[in-house]
């Protein structure tokens, strides 16, 4: 799936990801591949349900335009 980055928190790792479906789903930096997530950067993400079972999140995000 593709989004965008809508908030990324560097000091603490993570940050949310608004995919083109219209959800929000969050993103952890152990998840992104090659670089540093940047707000409005627009990225490609598979996702996975939460250790839980409860909501999706982003694993294997990829930067694709800054």
């Amino acid at each position: 799936m593709r989004g965008f980055v809508t908030k990324y928190f560097p000091d603490r790792g993570f940050g949310f990801v608004r995919g083109s479906d219209g959800v929000s789903r969050f993103a952890h930096r152990s998840q992104v591949i090659g670089t540093v997530l940047k707000v409005g950067d627009v990225v490609e993400f598979d996702l996975a349900a939460d250790d839980q079972g409860r909501s999706e999140r982003c694993v294997q995000v990829i930067v694709m335009e800054r």
